[in-house]
């Protein structure tokens, strides 16, 4: 049985260490985009076009790369590697928001 560190998991790491404090930002804005998603029912679309539903997409995997990246899991394959990148989820999850924010005003 080979040793599941080698494949990409999870490490128990310390969030305040100083090599990590790009991943407590990355926890620390996911958990205030899901907690803007959940005080505000009408962002989540219902009966919206199309383009509500891609912005919520865009929040919804920058919120779930941000965890990832968040709470040190290393994924193991290249499309959840990309996804848990704050470069790439810090935007979405913006981009999301702010547009979801501007239809909905």
């Amino acid at each position: 049985m080979s040793d599941f560190r080698d494949k990409g998991a999870w490490f128990p790491i310390s969030l305040f260490a100083p090599g990590r404090r790009l991943a407590l930002v990355s926890l620390l804005l996911s958990a205030a985009a899901a907690a803007i998603l959940l005080a505000r029912p009408e962002l989540r679309v219902d009966h919206a076009p199309w383009a509500d539903r891609v912005a919520l997409a865009l929040v919804v995997v920058g919120i779930i790369g941000g965890f990832i990246h968040g709470i040190g899991f290393a994924p193991a394959r290249h499309l959840s590697r990309l996804a848990a990148d704050p470069r790439f989820s810090w935007p979405a999850m913006v981009l999301g928001l702010a547009w979801l924010i501007w239809r909905n005003h």
